[in-house]
């Protein structure tokens, strides 16, 4: 059905900080709430009930909870960059910035394990049997 002409659209008009803050609020508690439960075990309404919205304004947000997930750790990759960077951007000396970048990695994961309220989980110890090789992971684009 079309609007009548000279009839202004349904509902509130969109505002882009509103979206804007309440996608960031979205992501911060998916990013708690994956942490604490892993992704499978992960309910999409474990996220809404602490913002005190419905699971269906995160659809809104995300269609997938696979898609929340995902940009959940974008979210925590590009904050790392962005961390990494602002470090060793004043650095030249080569040795010197391979060390600050060390401390600055794991000043961030000091960081988000206090953010998240309890420690990361250790990684199992690497799996002899596995081939080596190259793995799908995500390349960062971090200037030594």
């Amino acid at each position: 059905m079309v609007a009548a002409r000279g009839r202004r659209p349904r509902g509130r008009p969109r505002d882009a900080a509103l979206q804007q803050r309440r996608r960031e609020q979205i992501l911060a508690e998916a990013t708690v709430v994956f942490a604490e439960h892993g992704y499978p075990s992960t309910d999409v309404q474990f996220i809404a009930d602490p913002l005190g919205i419905s699971k269906g304004t995160i659809y809104r947000y995300f269609p997938t909870k696979e898609e929340l997930f995902l940009a959940a750790v974008e979210r925590g990759v590009l904050r790392l960059e962005e961390h990494m960077e602002r470090r060793v951007e004043a650095v030249d000396d080569p040795v010197e910035r391979i060390a600050v970048a060390i401390r600055a990695h794991l000043e961030f994961f000091r960081w988000l394990s206090e953010r998240l309220r309890k420690p990361l989980p250790r990684s199992a110890p690497p799996d002899p049997n596995r081939k080596r090789g190259v793995t799908n992971k995500r390349v960062v684009n971090f200037k030594l």
